[in-house]
């Protein structure tokens, strides 16, 4: 049977899907019952949660009924109707976990008994409130008394406690289910993934070595074969598949191509005898081959035609993109035509060679005459650069005089501007001194004040030694001390009073003297300001002939400069008449120079018209 690579691989993948999916199938098994558990486990912790709440709902209406009896209150009522219209709902809830339980005989009767036991606590509780409320809390107490329903209350939640311990052995096993199946599905999923990966490396190692072996060899034959070498050998294993068909076709062909190179090779050497046999109808590359090869048999006739001399060879290309021969047809017609211009120039030539002779006689005597002319010229020149050397010197001293005037003028405005400092120093101080000054104008004001008090003291004091004099004379004896003291008061008093007229005089004085200060530390303010305005504008003066002595520089510069490159200049015109004079000389030898090759030109012409005739050229 024959196996090819494409049913090899469908076959590895169909066992390996084959194994997949008979995991999958136990693993889905396993799923199922985990989730069948765990529907077991959610079911009876719902049950769970019913027990609880019709227990606790029976509890919160004996604790509302135990409320209204003791406090007869009608909320506590209305919350025992409540709970017993929520009671009433939890039964029924209840009732629908009887079909649950219909295979667990024990649990099922202990769900009717807690069911009777419920009925008959709500009866009696309804039957206290009723009385309660009807007959008062009295006869409602004396009922309590004989109520044998006290032990239905106990006998409820015993029930209730059982029954929820069954439903947690219920949760219990059912969880153990749920953690055992998911052990088992972990595991399944393990061992799934685990022989999964195997079988594909096995199937995926055989088909590896079955394929990439030989494609491996047949890539290592094309990487030598397209780095240009032919000699490498390529392995044809005994395989009936597509790898073996592979094989025997690139054997064949680098065969192919060996031959193709060695008819290259023989192409190169200069052999076109070469003999190409085509592999089949559809072979282009070797009907490509022969057509270059008839092309270039085509192209050595042309080339041997041409070169005895016969251009009346036509060539066609063979196409839009035949660059070759294109371009020897276009190398045939141009060389027809540089040989009919080579044919023209050579008559061309004779005759400029005469006329060459005959003004080759006019330029000898033209020669000699611009040598005569170029010395004359020369020492004109020479005049000229001496002149120049002679104005160069007297631009350099100007340039030299106007540098010293610019740095005397800035010398002159640095001392303008240290000037301008000083006197507006000597403003600030004036300024400073006419405010001092008006200070103690305003003190010797205070003074004058001060010193009229004190002439009022004074008086006053005078008038009391005077008071003090009468007393001690009224006094008699006693009385003698007491007018010496007022009469030394008395004498002191005019003292003072004599004082305070002296300094009042001098302070008047003094303001006087201020005064007249003021006014000359004003005059002499505006005349220092006049001064400093004076300055600023000497200043700005200086600073315009400073700018104008600048800009006098460069321009002397400017001069100096032209002056030393006119000098320059005549230096080189007269040292180029030199030269001119050498070269008319040597101008005056070329002419005869050139009589003698125009003499060789005329043979050369002749030997030309002689080779040209021999060629073959198309009418044109």
């Amino acid at each position: 049977m024959k196996w090819s690579i494409g049913r090899k691989i469908f076959t590895g993948y169909l066992i390996a899907i084959a194994l997949i999916a008979g995991i999958g199938l136990a693993s889905l098994i396993s799923a199922l019952n985990l989730l069948k558990n765990v529907d077991l486990r959610q079911q009876a912790s719902s049950h769970n949660k019913i027990l609880d709440e019709v227990d606790a709902q029976v509890l919160n209406a004996e604790a509302d009924a135990n409320r209204y009896l003791l406090t007869g209150t009608n909320d506590f009522r209305e919350d025992f109707n409540t709970d017993l219209s929520d009671l009433q709902s939890d039964l029924e809830e209840l009732k629908k976990l009887e079909k649950a339980y219909e295979g667990d005989a024990d649990m099922l009767n202990k769900l009717r008994d807690t069911e009777v036991l419920i009925a008959k606590k709500k009866d009696a509780m309804q039957a206290l409130v009723d009385l309660r409320a009807s007959a008062g809390a009295e006869a409602a107490f004396q009922a309590a008394e004989r109520d044998d329903t006290v032990g239905t209350g106990q006998q409820i939640h015993k029930n209730f406690s059982d029954l929820i311990k069954v439903v947690h052995l219920a949760i219990e096993d059912a969880n153990n289910e749920v953690r055992k199946d998911s052990h088992s599905l972990i595991w399944m999923i393990w061992l799934s993934v685990g022989a999964s990966i195997l079988l594909l490396l096995v199937i995926g190692s055989l088909l590896a070595r079955n394929i990439s072996i030989p494609l491996r060899k047949l890539t290592n034959s094309a990487v030598q074969i397209s780095k240009g070498d032919l000699s490498t050998t390529v392995e044809t294993p005994n395989r009936s598949d597509e790898i073996g068909t592979l094989s025997h076709s690139f054997a064949s062909m680098v065969d192919y191509l060996r031959e193709m190179s060695a008819a290259s090779n023989r192409i190169a050497s200069g052999d076109l005898s070469v003999k190409l046999t085509h592999r089949s109808e559809a072979d282009e590359f070797g009907k490509s081959f022969s057509g270059m090869l008839t092309y270039l048999r085509e192209m050595s006739h042309a080339g041997a035609k041409m070169s005895a001399g016969d251009l009346t060879v036509k060539l066609q290309p063979r196409s839009e993109m035949d660059e070759f021969g294109r371009s020897q047809a276009d190398m045939i017609s141009n060389l027809s035509d540089l040989i009919r211009q080579v044919q023209r120039s050579g008559l061309q030539v004779n005759s400029s060679a005469v006329e060459i002779a005959a003004t080759t006689k006019q330029q000898q005597t033209t020669a000699s005459e611009v040598a005569s002319t170029t010395t004359e010229i020369s020492a004109t020149a020479r005049e000229i650069s001496a002149s120049s050397m002679e104005l160069l010197k007297v631009t350099d001293e100007v340039a030299k005089v106007s540098e010293d005037t610019s740095a005397l003028a800035t010398q002159g405005k640095t001392g303008l501007a240290r000037m301008e400092a000083t006197m507006r120093q000597i403003m600030e101080a004036s300024a400073s001194v006419t405010a001092k000054l008006g200070v103690m104008n305003d003190k010797a004001g205070n003074i004058n004040a001060v010193i009229t008090t004190i002439t009022k003291v004074a008086d006053q004091t005078n008038l009391l030694s005077l008071n003090a004099a009468i007393e001690a004379e009224k006094a008699g004896e006693y009385g003698r001390g007491f007018a010496v003291v007022a009469a030394e008061i008395r004498r002191l008093a005019d003292q003072t009073a004599s004082s305070t007229l002296d300094i009042e005089r001098i302070v008047k004085d003094m303001v006087a003297a201020v005064s007249a200060g003021v006014m000359g530390m004003d005059k002499f303010s505006e005349q220092v300001r006049r001064g400093g305005e004076d300055v600023t504008e000497i200043s700005s003066q200086l600073d315009q002939v400073i700018l104008q002595v600048q800009s006098l520089t460069p321009s002397m510069d400017a001069v100096t400069s032209g002056m030393r490159s006119q000098n320059q200049g005549s230096q080189q015109i007269s040292d180029a008449l030199v030269q001119l004079g050498e070269a008319a000389r040597q101008t005056a030898d070329s002419i005869r120079d050139s009589s003698r090759a125009i003499e060789q030109l005329n043979n050369a012409t002749s030997g030309l018209q002689t080779s040209i005739a021999r060629f073959k050229l198309p009418e044109a």
